[in-house]
């Protein structure tokens, strides 16, 4: 997969131009990187054991993993 992005990056920038072609990486990786920070739950100090079996409590606009009877570390 790897390959084939780089071998269609010469091809995407003559036909749309390179600044339009990295807007648009920047447009996607600005997506992605708004997405992690308020659709992802937070789980500092619960441990990995815990994190699989978990579910968040209700989507929202910040997500939080709440596990009863278990004290988060600091």
């Amino acid at each position: 997969m790897l390959f084939l992005s780089v071998f269609e990056i010469p091809y995407i920038a003559l036909t749309i131009g390179k600044l339009t072609f990295f807007e648009f990486l920047f447009a996607i990786t600005f997506a992605a990187f708004i997405f992690i920070i308020f659709f992802t739950p937070e789980t500092k100090g619960i441990p990995l054991e815990l994190i699989v079996i978990v579910r968040t409590r209700a989507p929202s606009l910040h997500p939080r993993l709440e596990i009863p009877g278990v004290e988060r570390r600091q």
